[in-house]
C-alpha cells in the first residue's frame, strides 16, 4: 500500500499522558489496520513539550527520532 504524507490523518493531543504542551500525531497506519499494533504514528512535539511517564504492558514501543533532542526514560521490569 502506498500512502501519501498529505493524506495521513492528523490529530493534536494536549498534555499527553500527563505531559506538557501539545503533540501532533500523523497516522502512518490507521488504528487496527496492522495486526498486533495499537499505534503507528509520527509524533511531533513542540519545543518544551513532553509525554508523561506511562506503562506499556504486553506491547512494545519503538522510537525513531528524526530531528531535535530529548530524554527517554525506560524502566525494564
Amino acid at each position: 500500500m502506498i500512502r501519501k504524507y498529505s493524506d495521513m490523518q492528523t490529530s493534536v493531543k494536549e498534555k499527553l499522558r500527563g505531559g506538557t504542551g501539545s503533540a501532533l500525531f500523523r497516522a502512518v497506519a490507521e488504528e487496527g489496520s496492522v495486526k498486533h499494533c495499537r499505534l503507528f504514528s509520527e509524533i511531533i512535539l513542540e519545543k518544551g513539550s513532553s509525554i508523561g511517564e506511562h506503562d506499556h504492558v504486553n506491547e512494545t514501543e519503538y522510537y525513531w527520532i528524526t530531528e531535535g533532542e530529548g530524554i527517554v526514560t525506560e524502566i525494564d521490569g
